[in-house]
């Protein structure tokens, strides 16, 4: 296990999710809803160890205030090119 998703932040307007937050130890990342829904296998969320930990930081304080939005356009660009995990990758979960 890498990390845990903590929160899954949803559009104001709509409620419809827009982003998983995943807590990696005391840091915490923003992958945009979609990504993270074509990444589960097995009910978890399956990807690769240094994709997660070369993502951008958020921090609770952003995610919860909807007039910081810079880090919804740096986890948009980091994940856009993501790919989901393998089906290889999705059976090796002791690896991550």
């Amino acid at each position: 296990q890498l990390g845990s998703v903590v929160d899954i932040v949803r559009d104001k307007s709509s409620g419809k999710p827009t982003y998983a937050v995943v807590a990696i130890d005391t840091d915490t990342t923003a992958v945009p809803y979609d990504t993270a829904a074509a990444m589960i296998h097995d009910g978890k969320v399956i990807m690769s160890p240094t994709k997660l930990a070369s993502a951008p930081k958020v921090k609770q304080s952003e995610w919860l205030d909807e007039t910081k939005s810079g880090w919804r356009s740096q986890a948009d660009r980091y994940w856009r090119n993501s790919r989901t995990a393998s089906k290889d990758e999705a059976k090796k979960p002791a690896d991550r």
